[in-house]
C-alpha cells in the first residue's frame, strides 16, 4: 500500500516596501521567462518554428502590456 502524502503548506508574504514588490515583481518575471525559454528549447520542432513561437510570445508580452 502506497503512504499516502502530507499536503505542502507554504506561507508567503508580499513585501511592504516599494522596492521589495519591485524586486518581487522583477524576479517573477525573469522566473516565468527562463521558464518560456525552457519550454521552447524542449519543443521538438525546427529552428524556424522555435524562433516563431518566442517571437509570439514576445509579440502577446507586448501586446498585454500595452493594454494594461
Amino acid at each position: 500500500m502506497a503512504k499516502k502524502k502530507s499536503p505542502l503548506t507554504l506561507i508567503i508574504h508580499a513585501p511592504g516596501t516599494e522596492e521589495g514588490k519591485s524586486e518581487l515583481a522583477r524576479k517573477t518575471a525573469e522566473i516565468h521567462a527562463d521558464a518560456v525559454l525552457q519550454t521552447i528549447r524542449a519543443f521538438r520542432g525546427s529552428s524556424r518554428q522555435k524562433e516563431a513561437l518566442l517571437d509570439a510570445v514576445i509579440e502577446a508580452t507586448l501586446l498585454q502590456t500595452a493594454d494594461s
